[in-house]
């Protein structure tokens, strides 16, 4: 297998290690450059060293050594398609985008090879969900639609439902939880966020309360009225409801990053495989077709096993779950 990347023209001059590593993580800077001197990096088809300079524009190869992928849940659904746009309905446990090792174990690569569906070389993902989180992913056949669907997400003109099942009995009374999103400063995984007062960007979210599960769980729909990273997940957390299987907002931080090291030696030991929050329904104004189309995704059969298992039956406690 060769993997190919166009580096894009706003790339600066600068050293193709440092490239490498800034780009593919999962190379360090020391690894990127042996790959290069055994020949298994090549830069616009020639062979490259450590002091080979990359600029915007070139186009870089590997050739890496045979390793295996992380493992993924390939079985998606594709629950809307027209001349323009595909909706895939995504498992819990997909990535969208390449990202480490995951080189074919993603949703866009699968959509452009025709895993389940026709070959689209050229499509483009409008949207993205975490990993973890299932649903609705919006798919441009062709890189021409793209922007047409994307400008709608930058509008704020497209209408994203989510079903979460989450921990403690849920606040029937509240309606829409408005606090600052922004990136955890007090924490040492880069990537983790949290409610900011002073400098987290606005983030309200829509909520309503569907089904309590006796006293530990409750099922609640919920609509992101902002678009903030991880918003959802970190609204349900600062209200005393973190999202059931959700690693990063449920464990302690020790714990998570033991986990995410080696997650066979120290099991998460969460209710969830994965995070219980699943895209159920997009509503957007169609570019090409000039009308409201409305794209929904049933609750997947992990998170209905889940609300059966725990639902509190006709005549019983609501503590006896």
């Amino acid at each position: 297998m060769v993997l190919t990347a166009a580096i894009p023209v706003s790339v600066k001059p600068g050293l193709l290690a440092d490239y490498l590593a800034g780009r593919f993580t999962y190379h360090g800077r020391d690894d990127w450059i042996v790959q290069m001197a055994e020949g298994r990096v090549r830069l616009n088809g020639a062979r490259c060293r450590a002091d080979t300079m990359v600029t915007g524009g070139d186009t870089v190869s590997y050739e890496p050594l045979p390793f295996d992928e992380p493992p993924a849940d390939r079985a998606f659904g594709v629950v809307y398609e027209d001349e323009w746009l595909l909706a895939v309905d995504k498992p819990g446990n997909l990535l969208v985008h390449r990202s480490g090792r995951a080189f074919t174990t993603n949703l866009m690569h699968l959509v452009r090879t025709g895993y389940r569906t026709a070959p689209l070389p050229d499509a483009g993902a409008v949207n993205r969900i975490d990993r973890e989180t299932s649903g609705i992913v919006l798919v441009a056949k062709e890189s021409r639609y793209l922007k047409h669907f994307t400008r709608l997400f930058g509008a704020h003109a497209v209408r994203k439902e989510y079903c979460a099942i989450v921990h403690n009995r849920f606040d029937d009374s509240l309606a829409v939880i408005d606090r600052p999103v922004g990136p955890d400063a007090g924490s040492a995984i880069r990537y983790k966020h949290a409610i900011d007062e002073q400098g987290g960007k606005p983030a309200r979210t829509s909520v309503e309360s569907v089904e309590h599960l006796g006293d530990a769980f409750s099922v609640v729909r919920l609509v992101p009225l902002t678009g903030r990273t991880h918003q959802i997940r970190v609204h349900c957390r600062c209200v005393g409801n973190p999202v059931v299987g959700d690693k990063l907002y449920s464990m302690d931080e020790v714990r998570y990053q033991a986990w995410r090291d080696d997650p066979a030696a120290h099991p998460h030991g969460l209710p969830m495989d994965r995070q219980a929050l699943h895209c159920a329904s997009v509503t957007l104004h169609h570019p090409f077709l000039n009308r409201e189309v409305c794209i929904s995704a049933a609750l997947p059969q992990d998170m209905r096993a889940f609300i059966e298992k725990h639902r509190v039956k006709p005549g019983a406690s609501r503590h006896e779950t």
